[in-house]
């Protein structure tokens, strides 16, 4: 060990050529150290920066981890770099030494609970206040136990904001609801305590009672507590929660109750918020038989007054609900109440929407782009009630049934039932549909694709006939069908989406795209070109530099040679000339096979100071390499939320590069990472979205309730998948496996 320091100090002085190492220098305050440091080339800054972590010396080490950019550092580095800054929580977003450059944060999940730690021994302030709110991105329902137990020692600035990260973390997960439990108590407890003649807090419990923590904790947080509750807590302006509003709503789902728990219903029933709170009770009161509470709530004129009017219909008693049954009801209401009367209401509706529809069609005003029907999943987020399976059923065998217009029938398949969509269904809607814009049905074109790709390009080249017919035509070239291509060429425009036609194998499409990329607009014929080569459209036409840059001058006017001579990987090789391009030219190259471009990969990853090691990672990866893959894993296997971040000036269409083109192991993850905090869930649908284009991540589906993860696991888990051209990536197929 002693030599092991020695050594490190010794390069240190070696690299430095001073007296002593350069970062301890600089921890002192060395007047000389900062204008030695900048005289460094950002090579040996970063070797100098290395050792310094890596050596004995605690201040020299402190410097490193403050100055080193994570995007220059291999994971273990990382870990070491966290290790030193996970001490000092106010260091971490901003560091304490002025001529150090701005980084992405290396915080990841696995640092979390030393910082957490670190914090409840420093002294609060608003700053330490702000890191802590800031680190919520890397968070994970796994930290609950470890934040439970460090609740007695955060003093009470402190406090809140734990709550804040918990009550965020809970309503993500069941797994951990007796910690929750415990830590929620705990913090109600110390709350109450702080009022003026409150009671003294109570040490963190050890363990709790199912019904009497549900009891407390539901009153603290559905604003039944006389003293406010959760309410009194004073939170930053950032933060927009005190409680676990979902996490209490999933628990008093299975909560056992009993008989004298009738008045504690009654309360909630009629003074609850939120409403899905208040229509929970209803229904429990209706479990306990307590008809008469029923018939009181029932009085009101109100959404909760139909849902208890609609309990005791079902128990017998029809005559209030027929009181409160409007002409125009809402739907998943009836659905609930009175199955029979919504179908009827349903259908009269429908068959409404379907005879507007016709008549806007015939006046030629446009489409109804669907037949009225609140969503389940809105539903049960509105109201905590589930439309039965049946009705559910039933819905979409009369949308099918009915005479609707294709492009209702269109939208109702991708919207409503996607697994029903056949190869003869997907047939029938396209053989009707009218000439439209295709952009407005694009995901249903993708799964007709997946179903019958020769009717898809039936209807693209009949609609491509018409005198609008251009976006059809932008559709046929995405598909690579080159009966067309003189027409796509005549309809050229330098729109970014034209870079599709460089999927046309056709002499003549590649000579048009080699003169427009040497004319004076050349960014779009650039991407197509370079399609057609065997690079998909690495993105010139989406980029400021590139629309920026002077492409008479180097090195843009050399790529643009080396492109129209059908070489786009040395082209790219050659614009990463540039240290502003280094990090997309390393992702424009994920995936190709190409001995060129992996051996730039490889140099990229050798050239820490460019600061690229992480996306020459990823696109390594990508391209099928083994070690890569690895490490890419291991990477995002630790949430370091904000160097994803850094990776934001990725085209779109490469965000593939996170599941690595379709790694399963990665397509995992981040499903795992659905129900985890707001920034992973975030890039877990770029993930996903951009590998399945269809996979439904807006809302959450019906009984989810902060659970979308299993769901979307299920439907990952119960489909075969097949490519799609014209949404370039993956759709499932009609069949379920």
């Amino acid at each position: 060990m002693v030599r092991d320091v020695r050594r490190s100090v010794v390069t240190l002085l070696l690299l430095a050529g001073c007296a002593a190492p350069l970062p301890r220098r600089l921890a002192d305050g060395d007047p000389k150290a900062e204008e030695e440091w900048e005289g460094l080339t950002p090579e040996r800054r970063l070797e100098v920066m290395r050792e310094g972590l890596r050596g004995g010396d605690p201040e020299a080490r402190r410097v490193a981890a403050a100055a080193l950019d994570p995007m220059c550092l291999t994971l273990e580095e990382i870990r070491l770099q966290m290790a030193v800054l996970a001490e000092r929580p106010l260091e971490i977003e901003e560091s304490p030494y002025d001529w150090t450059s701005s980084h992405p944060l290396p915080v990841g999940s696995p640092d979390l609970p030393a910082i957490w730690m670190a914090s409840t021994r420093a002294e609060c302030s608003d700053a330490l206040v702000r890191t802590i709110v800031e680190l919520h991105r890397a968070s994970l329902p796994s930290h609950i136990p470890a934040l439970v137990e460090l609740l007695p020692d955060a003093n009470s600035d402190l406090l809140p904001v734990l709550l804040w990260q918990l009550a965020l973390l809970a309503d993500e997960t069941d797994e951990h609801r007796a910690d929750v439990a415990r830590g929620l108590l705990y913090i109600l407890g110390r709350i109450r305590s702080e009022r003026p003649g409150g009671p003294p807090p109570g040490p963190l419990p050890v363990r709790v009672d199912e019904r009497e923590a549900f009891l407390t904790l539901a009153e603290a947080t559905w604003g039944l507590a006389a003293d406010g509750g959760f309410g009194q807590a004073q939170l930053p302006d950032e933060m927009w929660a005190t409680a676990p509003r979902l996490w209490l709503h999933r628990w008093a789902k299975e909560v056992r109750l009993v008989a004298a728990d009738r008045p504690f219903l009654a309360r909630v029933a009629r003074e609850a918020e939120p409403l899905q709170a208040q229509v929970w009770a209803v229904q429990r009161l209706a479990r306990l038989g307590d008809d008469a509470t029923l018939r009181k709530v029932a009085r009101g004129d109100d959404d909760v007054a139909f849902v208890a009017a609609a309990e005791l219909a079902k128990r017998g008693d029809r005559t209030r609900l027929d009181e409160l049954l409007p002409e125009e009801a809402s739907l998943t209401l009836l659905w609930f109440a009175a199955p029979e009367q919504a179908r009827e209401e349903w259908t009269h509706r429908c068959l409404k929407d379907v005879k507007d529809a016709k008549e806007a069609i015939e006046r030629g005003e446009g489409w109804s782009p669907s037949i009225l029907i609140e969503k389940p999943e809105e539903t049960e987020a509105l109201w905590g009630i589930r439309i039965a399976p049946g009705e559910l059923r039933w819905i979409g065998e009369q949308i099918v049934a009915l005479d609707a217009p294709p492009e209702t029938l269109a939208l109702h398949y991708l919207d409503r039932n996607p697994d029903a969509l056949t190869a003869e269904a997907a047939r029938g809607v396209l053989a009707r549909l009218s000439p439209t814009d295709p952009y407005s049905l694009e995901d249903f074109l993708g799964l007709s694709e997946a179903r019958d790709r020769a009717a898809v390009v039936e209807l693209l080249d009949r609609w491509a006939a018409e005198e609008e017919g251009r976006e059809a035509l932008l559709f046929l070239a995405r598909l690579g069908e080159a009966a067309r291509s003189e027409e796509m060429i005549a309809a050229w425009d330098e729109d970014p989406e034209w870079w599709a036609i460089g999927r046309v194998r056709d002499p003549r499409v590649a000579a048009f795209l080699e003169k427009k990329a040497k004319g004076d607009d050349p960014l779009a014929a650039l991407d197509g070109l370079a399609t057609f080569h065997g690079l998909v459209a690495p993105g010139f036409a989406q980029r400021s530099e590139f629309i920026d840059a002077d492409w008479a001058e180097e090195p843009f006017a050399g790529a643009r040679r080396l492109i129209v001579e059908g070489k786009p990987v040395e082209a790219v090789i050659r614009l990463a000339e540039r240290d502003d391009l280094a990090a997309w030219a390393a992702a424009a190259l994920a995936g190709s096979h190409d001995p060129a471009a992996t051996a730039f990969l490889r140099r990229m990853r050798e050239e820490r100071w460019r600061g690229v090691y992480w996306v020459a990672t990823a696109a390594l990866a990508t391209s099928g390499d083994a070690d890569a893959m690895a490490e890419w894993r291991a990477f995002l296997a630790e949430d370091r939320t904000w160097m994803i971040d850094s990776l934001q000036g990725w085209d779109t269409r490469r965000w593939s590069i996170l599941t690595a083109g379709g790694d399963e192991a990665l397509v995992r993850h981040w499903v795992s990472r659905i129900n985890t905090n707001c920034c992973q869930k975030f890039y877990a649908y770029c993930a996903l979205s951009g590998l399945y284009p269809t996979i439904a991540l807006e809302s959450e589906g019906p009984g989810d309730w902060g659970q979308k993860g299993k769901a979307i696991a299920a439907w990952l888990d119960g489909h075969r998948f097949q490519r799609s051209e014209i949404l370039g990536g993956l759709v499932p197929r009609a069949s379920i496996r």
